[in-house]
């Protein structure tokens, strides 16, 4: 401490000597204000060499701490708040605790300034679910669109903008698109939280007006003013918390979870159990579901503890899978009301609502939602077996579930990095293993049998249900005599319960005519399932014929030239930069784009980098932070003397600054 004392004031003498030997005013504030840039420059490096020890995060993270100051003096004031504010700022570190490693991690993999690692204490203070009054969401805040673009799924079970390793990688990825859009990180920042049109509207203006597009120069609303001085003070405070009289939790700089691939719905209640974890403890973790089952699709991976991992993989081995899950999915074939639904599986509208998030009273087509396990009156709908993703488009967010045709192979779990856990034996159904509707009783009659009654059974009756499947229950008599077939009539014997001839002889039909009935109404349900089968078919032949022939008709505009991209729907820059392996800023150089947006059917240059000198015709190159005359010139494959002969014999080059790059 007292080492930061003897800095400051010889810092602070060295901006009041000059005022004190000319007997003029105090120190102006720039004067105060580049003393202090001085003094927290010398903290800053004095903080990567001590403050904590080897084995802290903070540690190895403020080694890569890069990013320059901008608005020192709002960044001044944003360091005074917090060590104000003392109680909040340690909260807020606390609660980045089962998070930070993680995504600090993330962050070192791509090579980005350690300081984006922070960015989440400047949007949700840590808040896994926090929500800012425009919609925007989660730790990283996506607004919806945002999170759609970037592979964020919302619907009312799942919120991938609360999913902590998805919405982590989403956020890194939009911000290394938005670096190369504007070649700063202070600028892809500012566009984070403004958006990049905004940011390059105000680029454009602070060019007009002769100035640098740096972040000092761009006329921006007052939250974006703030934003990355705040998270600059962040920064600060956590590189060398001593120098602003706080302390600092110390976070170990090992892995607090480890992410799981599930391939089976789970209740969250067996996960908690098998892990030997507490809810709390997975809510923090897996905020991103809205229901108590963990439904894996994609990208969704399970976080646990990593010291939780290895019970749950052994309790997992040894489970019973029905003890696995109690709910069902019920996709229904086309519109249904929830009161339709209610009756079927022994809920209440209200249950259904509050369980799925649903506010309407009707369920569409193809759309999964949960309900009771106990609930087995409904099933043309439900097969409570495989879970697959086969949705329509417009609910492709829940999954539908496909019966099995036998039980699953014995578990082994995969011990790895993001171990890919195996599935739980399944139930057999009956239905997809015979091919009819046909629901067996306890006791299945065999060849002989006497067959007593046929039942049919229907699951809805209400006028907006589906018709279902016809399902025949058969139900055998106790054990008899075995029926012979005869050429001509025979007497038959009067002991065994039969009062005459012809009271046995019409039990006899009776039985004989009970068993035709089975096999009629068998044959029955035969025709029409396959009558149903070749609808089926046939509507799919016709949905694929009309594919075809829509794609026949659009194939011919569709040809792409040779080095030529066509926009797609979902493309963005930077998904065709890292396509073609090219940055952002070379293919808005090839393609002379103006801001930052594409169309979809647009045709873009994709080869521009790989172009020969004499193939660059009238091309202007705006010069970003980094380059130099020989980088510009290796770029565009042009020799560096050419560039300084059109560009008037030019030796250095400064951000901002347009150069010719003109063939000869």
């Amino acid at each position: 401490m007292a080492k930061f004392k003897t800095i400051a004031y010889a810092l602070s003498g060295l901006s009041l000597l000059p005022a004190a030997l000319a007997q003029a005013a105090p120190p102006s504030p720039s004067q105060v204000g580049m003393a202090m840039m001085r003094l927290n420059a010398s903290l800053l490096d004095q903080a990567k060499s001590q403050a904590f020890g080897s084995g802290s995060l903070w540690a190895s993270l403020s080694r890569d701490f890069r990013m320059h100051e901008v608005n020192p003096e709002i960044v001044r004031r944003h360091e005074s708040r917090f060590a104000a504010n003392g109680a909040y700022f340690d909260r807020t570190i606390n609660r980045s605790k089962p998070y930070m490693h993680h995504i600090a991690t993330e962050v070192k993999k791509r090579n980005m300034p350690a300081e984006i690692a922070l960015l989440p204490f400047i949007e949700s203070a840590f808040v896994t679910k926090a929500r800012s009054h425009v919609g925007a969401s989660g730790l990283w805040q996506f607004m919806p669109a945002t999170g759609r673009q970037y592979g964020l799924e919302r619907t009312a079970l799942y919120d991938g903008r609360h999913d902590v390793y998805a919405a982590t990688d989403a956020a890194l990825n939009y911000l290394e698109y938005l670096h190369g859009l504007f070649g700063d990180w202070s600028l892809a920042l500012a566009a984070y939280n403004w958006g990049e049109g905004n940011v390059g509207r105000a680029v454009n203006r602070a060019r007009a007006q002769g100035l640098e597009p740096t972040y000092e120069n761009l006329r921006m609303p007052n939250e974006t003013r703030n934003y990355v001085p705040k998270l600059l003070a962040v920064r600060n405070i956590v590189a060398n918390p001593q120098a602003f009289g706080m302390n600092v939790s110390e976070i170990s700089n090992r892995p607090y979870f480890k992410a799981l691939n599930l391939d089976k719905p789970m209740d969250q209640s067996a996960i908690t159990r098998l892990a030997g974890i507490s809810e709390s403890e997975f809510l923090a973790l897996n905020p991103a579901f809205n229901a108590p089952v963990f439904i894996p699709k994609g990208n969704r991976k399970l976080l646990l503890p990593a010291e939780s991992v290895s019970r749950f993989e052994k309790n997992y081995r040894n489970a019973e899978p029905d003890t696995l899950l109690s709910w069902d999915i019920y996709t229904p074939y086309s519109n249904t009301s929830l009161n339709s639904i209610a009756a079927e599986t022994g809920m209440s509208v209200a249950e259904i609502k509050r369980l799925n998030g649903m506010s309407g009273n009707t369920l569409s087509a193809g759309r999964s939602i949960l309900v009771n396990k106990s609930g087995n009156q409904y099933a043309g709908s439900r097969n409570d077996i495989n879970f697959i993703d086969t949705a329509p488009a417009a609910y492709a967010d829940t999954p539908v579930i496909a019966a099995a045709t036998a039980p699953a192979a014995q578990p082994v779990v995969i011990a790895a990095a993001e171990p890919v856990l195996p599935k739980a034996a399944a139930p057999i159904d009956f239905a997809a293993q015979t091919g009819h509707n046909i629901t067996p009783a306890a006791n299945t009659p065999v060849s002989g049998q006497t067959i007593a009654a046929v039942t049919e059974i229907r699951t809805d009756t209400s006028p907006t249900a589906k018709a279902l499947p016809t399902v025949i229950e058969i139900t055998p008599l106790p054990a008899a005599e075995p029926t012979v077939a005869i050429s001509e009539p025979l007497p038959l014997p009067t002991q065994g319960g039969m009062s005459s001839d012809n009271d046995g002889l019409m039990q006899l039909v009776d039985t004989q005519a009970a068993a035709e009935s089975v096999r009629t109404a068998i044959a029955q349900a035969e025709a029409r399932d396959a009558a149903a089968a070749r609808n089926r078919a046939e509507t799919r032949a016709r949905q694929q014929q009309r594919t075809e022939a829509r794609l026949a008709r659009t194939s011919a505009p569709a040809a792409v030239p040779a080095g030529m991209h066509r926009v797609g729907e979902g493309d963005t820059l930077f998904n065709v930069a890292q396509r073609y392996n090219l940055s952002v800023a070379d293919l808005i150089t090839a393609n002379n784009i103006k801001g930052s947006n594409i169309r979809t059917g647009q045709l873009l240059r994709v080869t521009a980098a790989k172009q020969p000198a004499d193939n660059v015709r009238n091309v202007s190159y705006t010069v970003r932070k980094g380059d130099t005359l020989n980088t510009i010139a290796s770029r565009f494959n042009v020799d560096v003397n050419d560039i300084r002969r059109w560009n008037q014999n030019t030796r250095t080059v400064t951000p901002g600054q347009r150069l010719k790059l003109m063939g000869s």
